[in-house]
C-alpha cells in the first residue's frame, strides 16, 4: 500500500495550562485467553476489548471457557482489572520470572486500600474511557469510529513511556514517532499522533486537544483515520505527571483483533 501522509502534532499548549473467534471447547488456562499457549498483552487486550463490549451492548463475545480463562482475579466478573493482572504477569515473565499465573496471583503486593495493582487497574479503564470518548466526538460530528486494535494500543502504551522521558515527536533514540510502526503489520496511507501532557482525566485531556491551535483536534476529527492505538503514562516525578498518546492510522480493510471502544 502506497504511504501517503505522515502528520506531527503536540500539545505544547498544555504547558502553559499547567503554569496557570475461537472453539467453544477449547482447553484455555488461566490468563491464556487466545490458546496460545503463552500469557501476554495480547490476552490482557482482549480482555479490555470484551470489557468494552460487553459493558456497552451487554454482550460478550467470549465462550465460556474464554471467560473462565479472562476473570484471573476469580471475582466473577471479566473487566480491566483482569487485564491489569494479565499485563503485571507477562511484565514479571518477561523479566524472567517462571511462577504459574495462580501463584502469582496469590502473591502480589496489594496497596494500602487493599486494592491489588490500583494504578494499572485505573490506568486501563482510563483507556476505555479515552476511545469511547473520543469515538463520541466524532459521532456527534457525524464520523465514523474508530477501532482499536492490540497492536496499535501495544505501540501507543511505549509512546506514552516515552513522552515521560522526552514530551516530543522525537522519539528517545532521536528518530521519529512514526519509526514505532511495523508497516508490514499496518499499511497506511496516513498517521497521525497527538501527545498532551498534565491532565489526569480524559475530559481534560480533550480539552487541552480541543482549544490547541496546532491541529490536535483535526487529528481526532480527519474523516480519513480508520484506527487509533491510546497509551496513558504516569509518573509522579516528572515534569507534568500524566502523559497522553494517540496513534492514529488510515488504512484499507481489517485490522488484527480491531474493534470499537
Amino acid at each position: 500500500m502506497k504511504k501517503r501522509i505522515i502528520a506531527f502534532i503536540s500539545a505544547f499548549t498544555v504547558c502553559m495550562s499547567l503554569n496557570a473467534d475461537f472453539s467453544a471447547n477449547a482447553m484455555i488456562s488461566l490468563g491464556d485467553i487466545d490458546g496460545s499457549g503463552s500469557i501476554n498483552s495480547a490476552d490482557a487486550s482482549m480482555i479490555l476489548e470484551e470489557y468494552s463490549v460487553s459493558s456497552t451492548s451487554g454482550i460478550s463475545r467470549f465462550t465460556n471457557a474464554q471467560k473462565q480463562a479472562a476473570d484471573v482475579n476469580k471475582d466473577g466478573t471479566v473487566d480491566a482489572s483482569d487485564a491489569s493482572d494479565v499485563l503485571n504477569y507477562y511484565g514479571y515473565m518477561s523479566t524472567g520470572g517462571d511462577m504459574l499465573i495462580e501463584y502469582f496471583l496469590a502473591n502480589k503486593p496489594s496497596d494500602s486500600s487493599g486494592n491489588d495493582s490500583s494504578q494499572d487497574t485505573q490506568m486501563q479503564k482510563l483507556l476505555i474511557e479515552m476511545g469511547k470518548a473520543v469515538n463520541k466526538e466524532r459521532a456527534a460530528a457525524g464520523l465514523q469510529p474508530l477501532k482499536i486494535t492490540p497492536y496499535l494500543m501495544e505501540i501507543s502504551a511505549v509512546r506514552a513511556d516515552e513522552t515521560v522521558k522526552i514530551f516530543s515527536h522525537t522519539r528517545p533514540d532521536g528518530t521519529s514517532c512514526f519509526t514505532i510502526l511495523d508497516d508490514i503489520k499496518v499499511p497506511y496511507y496516513h498517521l497521525g499522533e497527538i501527545i498532551a501532557a498534565g491532565s489526569s482525566t480524559v475530559s481534560g485531556t480533550l480539552e487541552q486537544w480541543r482549544s490547541s491551535t496546532q491541529g490536535h483536534w483535526q487529528e481526532i476529527m480527519r474523516s480519513g483515520n480508520t484506527h487509533m492505538g491510546i497509551g496513558v503514562a504516569y509518573e509522579p516525578n516528572s515534569t507534568y505527571g500524566w502523559y497522553w498518546e494517540i496513534f492514529f492510522v488510515e488504512t484499507a480493510g481489517s485490522l488484527e483483533g480491531e474493534y470499537i471502544p
